[in-house]
């Protein structure tokens, strides 16, 4: 935790001294372009923004992007993976660059560029804020991938959301087994996820997730497999609704 704050704390010196950059260009941004419409520093010029490729025609159940006329893929007409997917950006080029900085390289900046695309879709599909989720859950990772890297993705995703939505996150109610990363696997092996693969904490989940509406919060939905288990998870422990918001759809 102590490291964390030193670094935040260097890297708004470094802010102050030589303002803010792009985090794909990496020229200087101006003072009007720090903040985007929803009022959020996404750290992005609007020529970058205007860049990424966005997810702009999706199943509304699983954010498989599909051809313009379709709404619905095949599978999620008869097994839907979710309620409702938001998924905004394509993971290829610069949205697979935001989430690899994020994963892998303590990517606060590259949050933030997620979240302002993620938080202009959830305006999108969500009429008012009474129609939002009661809880946001974050996709808890291995206990090793957590110590190893000292912090989950998703949470960071989750944390942004809460400030300007204003939707409480969960982040303590879910546990992972530890196993292989997802991404050393190939689809078929992601497809076989085990249904033990999530716990809860039997003690508090079934009292807070008793018939609310709760969304996943993840930073890259590939296969579904991992929405579908925790989906199940949440379901069994009393949820009415599940949802999820990714911020890539591969």
């Amino acid at each position: 935790m102590l490291i964390n704050t030193i670094r935040r704390a260097a890297r708004l010196a470094i802010d102050c001294v030589v303002g803010d950059v792009c985090v794909l260009c990496q020229l200087p941004l101006t003072a009007h372009q720090w903040r985007d419409p929803l009022g959020l520093n996404d750290h992005m010029c609007p020529y970058c923004r205007t860049a990424v490729a966005l997810n702009t025609n999706a199943c509304g159940h699983c954010a498989l992007p599909l051809p313009i006329a379709q709404k619905t893929c095949g599978r999620c007409l008869y097994t839907p993976l979710t309620h409702l997917a938001v998924a905004p950006v394509l993971h290829q080029h610069c949205g697979a660059y935001l989430v690899h900085q994020l994963k892998f390289h303590r990517g606060e900046r590259e949050a933030l560029a997620l979240a302002s695309f993620l938080l202009t879709a959830i305006n999108q599909h969500y009429p008012s804020s009474a129609a939002l989720p009661d809880l946001l859950i974050p996709v808890p990772i291995a206990p090793w991938t957590q110590l190893r890297r000292g912090y989950n993705p998703p949470e960071w995703l989750a944390r942004t959301l809460q400030k300007q939505l204003d939707v409480a996150v969960a982040d303590d109610l879910v546990t992972r087994k530890s196993g292989p990363s997802q991404r050393t696997l190939s689809r078929s092996q992601r497809m076989r996820l085990a249904k033990n693969t999530f716990s809860l904490k039997h003690k508090i989940a079934p009292s807070i997730l008793s018939s609310r509406h709760v969304a996943i919060v993840d930073d890259v939905l590939t296969t579904g497999a991992t929405v579908a288990v925790l989906k199940r998870t949440l379901q069994r422990a009393g949820a009415s609704r599940v949802d999820v918001w990714s911020a890539t759809r591969a």
